[in-house]
């Protein structure tokens, strides 16, 4: 008897680790990894995107519109078991070229613009004209022979007058 209740003393501490690690905080870091102050050392007017690469690297990513931007982008989240991970720090710093490639601005800013978007929802909002289920499926009706759509009466494969 006392080795069926060793036995389940046993199963139910090993029960008690799994069922516990999924409450885990795990730490998550993705991007690069900023020295402040090499990030500091590079000043508008006298560097240049040579002097910025040897300095502290190649960007993250360039600008999409605007291949004047590089932006190094760092970013630490939390997760516990498996709920969605939420940013804890983030760190976006954008070096600004002017037209001959010297530096002229530096800026970096933090986690107050990060932004949470739900994807999912019920509805998408449009602008434009509210339709019913029935507009939907019966507002084509009567549209496609109109006058001047080339219907029977003058496009192709139809008779000229």
């Amino acid at each position: 008897m006392t080795v069926m209740l060793r036995a389940a003393g046993v199963v139910g501490l090993i029960a008690l680790a799994i069922g516990t690690s999924g409450c885990a905080r795990v730490r998550g870091h993705s991007g690069y990894l900023l020295d402040q102050s090499l990030a500091a050392a590079i000043q508008p007017g006298i560097d240049n995107r040579e002097s910025v690469a040897k300095t502290i690297g190649r960007p993250t990513f360039e600008g999409q519109f605007d291949k004047n931007d590089w932006y190094y982008v760092t970013r630490e989240t939390r997760q516990y078991g498996f709920s969605q991970p939420k940013p804890v720090s983030q760190t976006v710093f954008r070096v600004h070229f002017d037209a001959a490639g010297n530096v002229a601005s530096v800026a970096s800013t933090g986690v107050d613009q990060v932004v949470s978007i739900s994807p999912t929802s019920k509805s998408t909002p449009t602008l434009g004209r509210k339709r019913g289920f029935f507009q939907d499926l019966f507002g084509n009706i009567g549209a496609v022979g109109a006058a001047g759509m080339g219907g029977a009466s003058g496009g192709p494969g139809g008779t000229n007058p």
